[in-house]
């Protein structure tokens, strides 16, 4: 996965709290190969298991607009998660420069530049 990643990504996470999202995760903003590994560690670890299905694909020149449906337990409650979200793919010389995920679709349409 990181090969496929620009040495300075960006990733960061846009939502609400409560949301489903490791509130440690949104509004924060993680940069480079490290950023990525400590975002998806934080990230996974929430989940005693794991399963992330892509829905929807809209292709915009150097971007991709990508709904996901995130089936999974957590992994402190064991409690059953669905969360439906969207991941926004930003690329520069065939590399990820930027990774967005938003919970909320009006956001990451509006951060993609379809609305």
């Amino acid at each position: 996965a990181l090969a496929a990643q620009d040495p300075d990504v960006r990733i960061s996470w846009t939502g609400d709290p409560s949301g489903g999202i490791a509130p440690d995760l949104v509004g924060r903003e993680f940069r480079g190969h490290e950023g990525f590994r400590r975002a998806w560690d934080a990230w996974l670890e929430a989940f005693e298991d794991l399963r992330i299905e892509p829905q929807e694909v809209s292709d915009l020149d150097d971007r991709l607009l990508v709904g996901i449906r995130t089936v999974g337990h957590g992994s402190a409650s064991g409690a059953p998660v669905d969360q439906r979200g969207f991941t926004l793919y930003t690329f520069r010389g065939g590399r990820i420069t930027s990774q967005e995920f938003f919970v909320d679709r009006d956001q990451a349409e509006q951060n993609a530049g379809l609305t």
